[in-house]
């Protein structure tokens, strides 16, 4: 418990020292799970690459080694934790609103990889997805949630979406689990 309490001081007094746009994105980019590119911060969380590069240097946030094109960021799992606590007590509100932009992220980018995925780039769109895949899961997750408001309908279309990939991966199970899990959703939530 003491060492707990010492690693949040530690945490609090690096949150205090942040502007508040970085506050902000921080919050907002613990909603991502497994890392995330900067498109989809962009799109999610209304990070700058500015932004995403202060948060960088101030060693919040890592950029894994790899091409300027496909590079991707992550967060520590014990700073995402503190961000998302410091969002959960900025309100419910701000979460689920959080939840609902990374949820229409991730349906967007299955629906564009689903034609893909038998073309003749379906290898890169396998890798893409597979790099995303605790978002996917964590996507469906909220979609299915029984705090959300609203309907079924994005938890379908993932299903929809991400059919061919998972038959691809061998993830056959899975993808019967969640289809079933969105299908029971959406009687629930007519």
């Amino acid at each position: 418990l003491e060492r707990h309490q010492s690693i949040r001081s530690v945490f609090d007094h690096s949150w205090k020292l942040l502007p508040e746009d970085e506050q902000c994105v921080l919050k907002k980019l613990s909603v991502f799970r497994g890392g995330f590119t900067r498109e989809a911060a962009e799109q999610v969380c209304g990070a700058s690459l500015e932004l995403l590069s202060f948060l960088v240097d101030k060693s919040l946030l890592r950029v894994d080694p790899q091409p300027v094109e496909t590079q991707r960021y992550n967060l520590h799992e014990l700073v995402r934790q503190y961000a998302q606590e410091q969002m959960m007590e900025a309100g419910a509100e701000e979460l689920q609103q959080s939840r609902e932009c990374h949820l229409d992220y991730f349906v967007w980018l299955a629906e564009q990889a689903e034609p893909e995925l038998l073309g003749p780039n379906n290898l890169s769109w396998i890798a893409r997805l597979d790099q995303d895949y605790d978002n996917l899961r964590a996507a469906f997750a909220w979609a299915i949630a029984p705090t959300r408001s609203g309907s079924g309908e994005p938890a379908q279309r993932l299903v929809d979406a991400l059919w061919w990939f998972w038959c691809l991966r061998g993830h056959v199970e899975e993808a019967c689990q969640w289809a079933t899990r969105a299908l029971s959703q959406d009687v629930d939530n007519p």
